[in-house]
């Protein structure tokens, strides 16, 4: 069963490379089915956690951030009953925050819902629920549940001296009227996708 739903998801992810092609546009996302089935065989840490591996390369190198997103949301699919349930909130919410990113609110916001049942245990340190629910009311671009959010943050813990997440949140405000990627690239500028070779 589980072979089946591995060959879905790479057929899945390869009709996307295939589609953009048809249109004639530069493809810098198309994954291999060779390097999506080693990628998706990846441990959690390799595939999530350590920087330059696993979804991480197809955005820090060309901003390909739906296929990132994709990427995730199979990985999720293949592995859910290995990974932990913090394991799925953190996945969740990486893919939800590519497809924001991509422009695909509807579905960033069905990832970050579904982090959200993950993320029954509150951090000590960060308010995670806050955090996304401020997210996901900036993509609804309802700003009373966005700012209630935020104080509840700024009111929150501190760790390492900073409330986590609040300059984050203050950017969504001072940008409400701009897209997710607007607001995120307030402080890292957006770089122009560009081609990658073929895995």
């Amino acid at each position: 069963m589980l072979r089946l739903v591995v060959i879905f998801q790479l057929v899945f992810l390869s009709f996307f490379c295939f589609a953009k092609t048809s249109r004639r546009e530069i493809n810098a996302c198309c994954i291999s089915q060779n390097k999506q089935m080693q990628l998706l065989s990846l441990s959690f840490y390799e595939f999530d956690q350590t920087p330059g591996e696993g979804w991480r390369p197809y955005v820090d190198e060309t901003n390909c951030y739906e296929s990132a997103g994709q990427l995730i949301e199979a990985y999720l699919d293949i592995n859910n009953t290995s990974l932990k349930s913090w394991q799925k909130h953190t996945l969740n919410w990486h893919s939800g925050r590519m497809y924001a990113l991509a422009g695909e609110n509807t579905q960033a916001k069905l990832r970050w819902k579904e982090s959200l049942k993950d993320a029954d245990q509150e951090d000590v340190f960060i308010l995670w629920k806050s955090y996304i629910i401020a997210s996901i009311a900036f993509l609804d671009r309802d700003f009373p549940t966005l700012l209630r959010e935020r104080n509840k943050i700024a009111q929150g813990p501190v760790f390492n001296g900073i409330k986590t997440h609040l300059t984050e949140v203050d950017r969504l405000i001072q940008f409400f009227e701009h897209s997710y990627l607007a607001a995120q690239s307030a402080a890292a500028p957006y770089k122009v996708p560009q081609a990658c070779a073929k895995p």
